[in-house]
């Protein structure tokens, strides 16, 4: 099996969001959207002792080819953030 796993948080203000996408040979596919609060903000401790995690499988993505896109977008303003923690693509 091919994975991407990310650890980390994403803290939406307005209208932001966060895409993952892989190269299928042919073109760029959402596996992963996120447009809502999944944990809390950096100075804040809203995630307990542990942050969230996703884990994504793109098997059917593999190819010679293979290539996986992270897209943060604020939605034209100054929205808060995306942060990854640890990412491990196998």
């Amino acid at each position: 099996m091919h994975s991407i796993t990310i650890v980390g948080i994403f803290n939406v203000a307005v209208r932001d969001s966060f895409y993952v996408k892989a190269f299928d040979g042919i073109t760029q596919v959402t596996v992963f959207y996120l447009d809502t609060d999944d944990c809390g903000s950096w100075n804040g401790g809203f995630c307990g002792a542990s942050l969230p995690r996703v884990s994504l499988d793109i098997s059917s993505y593999a190819n010679p080819n293979c290539q996986v896109r992270f897209t943060y977008f604020d939605g034209n303003d100054w929205c808060w953030c995306i942060s990854i923690n640890t990412l491990s693509i196998t």
